[in-house]
């Protein structure tokens, strides 16, 4: 018997039932006894399964940042060797610097990878593809805008499905929900 055949009736009553009136009472019996939701911080719902689709709320990075070991410089364009004062007085910068002072055109400043770019600059160049001298940077080579520069928003955008509705809860998954700025799911 295939899947389209009727049943043989045995008697007045018979146990079988078509596929479509199968698929209704299971519908049927899943409205009736839906499994109970609850909203949990990100921490304590590992292993669960996801409700709704969820999405980034905010960008990762949210500004940009570098992608190297290096230093931000800003109005680097040199036709030849040029210097750009290296700015020692805030020290380096690092992924956990918050709000790095502004960086005056014709300077520089050291930022380690992952580090904030300071307001003003517009590349990031190698430390081993400039000299340091006097305290000041030299470049030999024209630094385009955007080198080595992570954009605000290039590992996730805010907007983005971060999980599906069905899916669980890995540790991957509420890792970037937290990054994003989910503080329950």
């Amino acid at each position: 018997m295939t899947c389209n055949d009727t049943p043989a009736q045995s008697g007045p009553q018979s146990d079988h039932v078509s596929r479509d009136q199968a698929l209704e009472l299971l519908r049927h019996h899943i409205r009736a006894h839906a499994p109970a939701t609850e909203r949990l911080p990100v921490e304590q719902a590992l292993g669960r399964v996801c409700t709704d689709d969820q999405f980034a709320a905010r960008s990762i990075p949210g500004r940009p940042r570098s992608a190297l070991c290096a230093a931000s410089t800003a109005g680097a364009t040199p036709r030849e060797p040029v210097n750009l004062a290296l700015a020692r007085q805030d020290g380096e910068i690092r992924p956990s610097t918050n709000d790095p002072a502004p960086l005056e055109a014709g300077s520089s400043r050291i930022v380690l990878t992952g580090g904030l770019l300071p307001p003003g600059a517009d590349a990031v160049v190698a430390l081993e593809d400039a000299e340091s001298v006097e305290g000041s940077l030299r470049l030999y080579e024209e630094i385009p805008a955007g080198a080595h520069v992570r954009a605000a928003g290039s590992d996730i955008r805010a907007g983005t499905r971060v999980i599906r509705r069905g899916e669980e809860y890995t540790p991957p998954i509420l890792a970037t929900l937290a990054l994003c700025g989910a503080g329950q799911v």
